[in-house]
């Protein structure tokens, strides 16, 4: 989004005009792409881009394959995300505001579908959303995130930058849980909010940053299977 500063100006956080220096979207995709690809048997990822204009399109995108393939979402491997990351900067213009709600709508398609065609395997989800701030659709997004809490969905949110990230803490929701414009309260806990900047020093070990994105996922799936395993009944 264009909150994030043009890609050309060197206090932007997609600044890529430093090979031998990583912004914090590079480091994060890697770092905590590095984390959860390892759970991935084929390592095709769908990626999306959120808040900027794609090549060849006049309006704002709130959900944009960032390879441009209209028909394939998928992209092979960290290594591959983050040349098409880089690859888009110099394509798509940065526009505003932040939406999460049309992504996870699409992961949720995607996931009905897939529920739909593979009714004999037990496949579960992670989205990772990198964002540098405040949301402006957090009721959509709250609707959303509800309604995925009865699939095999889990959603890890690393915050980018020094913005202020308060409705993610209201999306964690750990002390009061989410309830949806319709009244009805989310079936179990999916979200993850991760601070970037309070693990990049410390990177390369890496260790601490895959505790924190990974911490609430194994208990997530658990409840999944106990309690909405409904999908998987024979």
């Amino acid at each position: 989004t264009e909150s994030n500063g043009l890609p050309e100006n060197p206090n932007s956080l997609h600044f890529c005009g430093n090979e031998n220096e990583k912004n914090d979207y590079e480091k994060a995709i890697r770092a905590c792409g590095d984390i959860v690809a390892y759970y991935d048997y084929d390592q095709l990822f769908p990626v999306y881009g959120f808040g900027g204009i794609p090549p060849n399109a006049s309006e704002v995108n709130h959900c944009f394959n960032i390879n441009f393939n209209e028909n394939d979402p998928n992209i092979q491997g960290i290594d591959k995300i983050l040349e098409y990351y880089k690859n888009s900067l110099n394509k798509v213009t940065l526009y505003g505001p932040t939406y999460f709600a049309p992504v996870i709508k699409q992961v949720i398609k995607e996931i009905n579908d897939d529920l739909e065609n593979r009714k004999e395997e037990n496949h579960y989800y992670i989205l990772l959303i990198l964002t540098d701030g405040i949301i402006i659709d957090m009721k959509e997004t709250t609707d959303c995130i509800v309604e995925g809490s009865n699939l095999p969905l889990s959603i890890v949110i690393v915050g980018i930058g020094e913005a202020d990230f308060t409705n993610m803490g209201i999306l964690y929701g750990d002390e009061d849980p989410l309830i949806d414009s319709f009244g009805n309260i989310r079936k179990r806990d999916i979200v993850q909010f991760v601070q970037f900047k309070d693990y990049k020093d410390n990177i390369n070990s890496g260790s601490e940053l895959a505790e924190e994105v990974l911490k609430e996922i194994p208990r997530q799936v658990e409840e999944y299977y106990l309690f909405c395993g409904k999908f998987y009944n024979r």
